[in-house]
């Protein structure tokens, strides 16, 4: 007869738990079946017991099962049997009790890919607890620290609630404790902790490259070329810069850059003319790892007059016009002054009149706006700047004005009394973006189309709307009224409105006499 022996249950859940055992089988023993027996009745009636088949392994050997779908909170018993086909043989009985509702359960995670500052994970909700999850995802922690984890939740998951999520934001070459959770209404339940360490940080890998050198200044641009994305890892980017060092360091003269996608950009200033200079771009990462690019060499120009670049309009009106230039080199000296100069187009006898700006850009870019110009009209403009050697012009451009339209006017007119009446109007454009109202009123008539020349009446504009009381005018008579505005360069009249005035009750010369006279 075959020895059976089983062992205590383990790893006891709500509705799983492994039962083991071992069957010993003497030589010449025909064994045809062979497996576990469990059950809710403690007799494992054949009836009321599931049959778990394992394939005989040898003459002696150890087995292994996992019991799945048991209900919560209920008593199993459990036993291994052998059958020859005659008869059957059972071990011992055993017994376990399935755990109540609960937080829920999960799997250890697992580690998908690990970079500098992230780590992407995987687990999996193996039992819900006996209620709904409301949220799930990994808690977190640097190792040995003695913050409280942080948690992050993870938004889907799989119909066998397997999830995954990547941890971002982390320390380079930092060790974290890591472990799933999942909360239902009982509480949250977690996962196994496991450790994991970030990747080593990569040495930023730049390429620079400089515009043409000035007399004291020089504009130089670098941009990152690792294959990863460094940007959020980096504490610091500039250039660095040495008259006697051929491979500056950051202990030379440096300038602090702003990193702008994956590049950076500067302006060096201060440096003195007709010397040569070495440069290169660093970068710094949060371990405090140094990158350098290229080093270039270059020579500053000889002292002289401020460089400027062409001047641009930025906007053109009617009666203004927005400049922009930038200063290329200040000559190896203080700017003193800067801003634009201009003159009618077509005049060329007209000196240039120039207008100082106040405020300069750090990249040495300036713009205003000029104002006070004719409409449709050709301007010459350039920029100029002053140093102690002279001053420099950039190249001129020539703009033009826009054209300056008519005000447009709107009215409406009140009803007429015998020899008044209220007449009101509305702006409804000034004639152009840049355009001024300068005098707004209402002009009559008994003929069709009043101008100016006929009697009008000043108003005072309040915003963009004003009134007037228009009286003196005759009884029974039919006046035509319109509204006017005046800009820099034109009228603009509303449309006409025709009015009758009232029936006057006073005497009149044309009336009849009193008989009583």
């Amino acid at each position: 007869m075959p020895t059976l022996t089983v062992d205590e249950a383990s790893a006891i859940s709500r509705k799983t738990a492994v039962i083991s055992g071992s069957i010993s089988v003497p030589e010449g023993t025909e064994i045809k079946s062979c497996g576990f027996l469990y059950s809710t009745v403690s007799s494992l009636p054949e009836t009321d017991s599931k049959v778990v088949s394992v394939i005989l392994k040898g003459l002696s050997n150890t087995y292994e099962t996992t019991l799945t779908g048991l209900t919560p909170n209920t008593k199993y018993y459990y036993c291994l049997y052998a059958s020859s086909g005659y008869t059957t043989t059972r071990s011992s009985i055993r017994e376990f009790t399935t755990a109540i509702d609960g937080v829920p359960a999960l799997e250890v995670s697992t580690s998908i890919s690990v970079s500098e500052t992230s780590l992407t994970l995987a687990s999996k909700i193996v039992d819900d607890g006996g209620s709904s999850i409301q949220k799930f995802g990994f808690a977190y922690k640097e190792t040995d620290s003695s913050d409280a984890e942080k948690l992050v939740e993870a938004l889907d998951k799989t119909n066998d609630g397997r999830y995954t999520f990547t941890i971002t934001g982390l320390i380079a070459e930092a060790s974290y404790d890591v472990r799933a959770f999942a909360t239902n209404a009982k509480g949250t339940g977690y996962g196994e902790k496991i450790i994991l360490v970030t990747s080593a940080p990569e040495t930023p890998i730049l390429q620079a490259e400089t515009k043409e050198p000035g007399s004291a200044s020089i504009e130089i641009s670098a941009k990152l070329m690792n294959d990863n994305d460094l940007t959020s890892s980096l504490t610091e980017v500039g250039f660095c810069w040495s008259k006697d060092q051929q491979e500056p360091t950051m202990d030379d003269s440096k300038v602090i850059s702003q990193l702008n996608g994956k590049g950076f950009s500067s302006i060096v200033k201060e440096l003195v003319s007709e010397t040569t200079y070495y440069i290169r771009a660093y970068a710094i990462n949060k371990r405090t790892k140094i990158g350098y690019s290229n080093v270039i060499t270059f020579t500053t120009t000889k002292s002289a007059v401020p460089k400027l670049d062409v001047t641009t309009a930025v906007a053109i009106e009617e009666t203004s016009v927005t400049l922009q230039s930038k200063i290329l080199d200040n000559g190896g000296h203080d700017i003193t002054k800067f801003g634009f100069a201009y003159k009618i187009g077509n005049n060329g006898t007209e000196t240039l009149k120039e207008v100082p700006v106040l405020e300069l850009k750090e990249d040495g870019t300036f713009q205003y706006t000029l104002t006070g110009f004719l409409p449709e009209t050709v301007y010459e403009v350039r920029a100029f700047a002053v140093n102690s050697m002279g001053t420099g012009y950039g190249a001129s451009c020539q703009v033009t004005t826009l054209e300056q339209k008519a005000p447009q006017v709107s009215l409406t007119m009140g009803d007429p009394g015998t020899h008044s009446v209220i007449a009101t109007a509305v702006i409804q454009n000034a004639g152009g973006t840049s355009s001024i109202v300068r005098e707004v009123g209402f002009c009559w008539s008994t003929s069709s189309t009043p101008t100016l020349i006929d009697d009008k009446i000043k108003a005072i504009l309040d915003g963009i709307s004003f009134n007037s009381n228009i009286s003196g005018l005759k009884a029974e008579t039919k006046y035509y009224i319109r509204a006017y505005a005046i800009n820099e360069a034109k009228v603009g009249y509303s449309e006409t409105i025709e009015i009758m005035t009232a029936v006057s009750n006073e005497p009149d010369v044309d009336d009849n006499v009193s008989p009583d006279k």
